[in-house]
């Protein structure tokens, strides 16, 4: 983790195809709501620029940030969730998220809404993971 600005970034053991596929199978199958899918390469390619493949994925569970927002209207900056995939030069594949205690802190927010936002943590790591995770 950056400790400056609060991203925490894990390398997946997949490609990026995969590792895309199985953070969007994970939010889904979790009953959460995918609010936006941006693939910035895509947008890059359709204004004949390039870039690596790099794709951000908005997603939450109303019930869970609600309350955030509603304690403090400004977490809203910070909500839905969001986790950055992304591929660099030399093709590792890592996932980029906002850290929950980061975001709690930022927001000065109570420590008991921790447990609102913390799953994205374990989401991530079984996204970046072995295929046995999602088994």
């Amino acid at each position: 983790m950056n400790s400056r600005n609060g991203v925490i970034t894990v390398r997946s053991v997949h490609n990026y195809p995969e590792t895309c596929q199985r953070l969007d199978l994970l939010i889904r199958t979790r009953g959460m709501t995918m609010f936006a899918d941006l693939d910035f390469q895509e947008e890059a390619r359709s204004h004949r620029l390039t870039m690596s493949p790099e794709r951000l994925f908005v997603f939450g569970n109303p019930s869970s940030g609600t309350p955030l927002m509603q304690e403090v209207a400004q977490s809203g900056l910070d909500l839905p969730l969001k986790v950055l995939v992304h591929q660099d030069g030399s093709g590792s594949v890592w996932l980029s998220y906002n850290s929950p205690r980061y975001l709690i802190d930022r927001h000065t927010l109570p420590q008991r809404f921790l447990r609102n936002i913390a799953g994205i943590e374990e989401l991530v790591e079984r996204a970046a993971g072995p295929s046995t995770l999602l088994g």
